[in-house]
């Protein structure tokens, strides 16, 4: 059980998006007492993602961009789609230059996307979120919340 004595945000779920929440919440207030309940333990198999360039901006304000890099993705500079037969296939470039570019805050952000394997993926952020001083607890599956009046004032996993 947690509750708003032993702590200030829970974030349940340990995917990109609960990694995400959880780790810019104790960046940007590191007095924060933040707690993340994942119910799976990790590795777990999802299927690959193909992201887009806009989430290097997010990697960026997480200091999780060269966690990407150094697990050797392959970097996205576009996609090519074809919807069907008889219809014209056509490309999106992200960026022609590959590289990076200053955000304006000092942070590198990269131009390209990348090709990511989930199970890895999930689990280079969650393992950051954790290195940000996130009390990261796996397996953890939330059955239920704790309310005091119409407030929500816990959790129980």
């Amino acid at each position: 059980m947690v509750n708003q004595k032993d702590v200030d945000v829970v974030v349940i779920g340990g995917g990109p998006a609960g990694c995400t929440a959880a780790t810019l919440l104790k960046k940007e207030e590191p007095a924060l007492r933040v707690v993340l309940l994942e119910k799976a333990a990790f590795p777990r198999h999802h299927v690959g993602e193909s992201m887009l360039p806009e989430s290097g901006a997010i990697l960026a304000k997480m200091g999780a961009v060269q966690l990407n890099e150094e697990a050797g993705f392959l970097r996205k500079g576009g996609a090519t789609f074809h919807w069907k037969a008889g219809r014209e296939v056509f490309s999106e470039f992200f960026t022609r230059e590959p590289g990076f570019r200053d955000d304006g805050e000092g942070r590198r952000v990269p131009m390209h996307a990348w090709q990511v394997v989930r199970s890895v993926y999930d689990a280079i952020l969650l393992a950051h979120a954790r290195d940000t001083g996130v009390d990261v607890r796996v397996p953890a599956a939330v059955s239920g919340i704790i309310e005091e009046g119409e407030r929500v004032a816990g959790v129980r996993y």
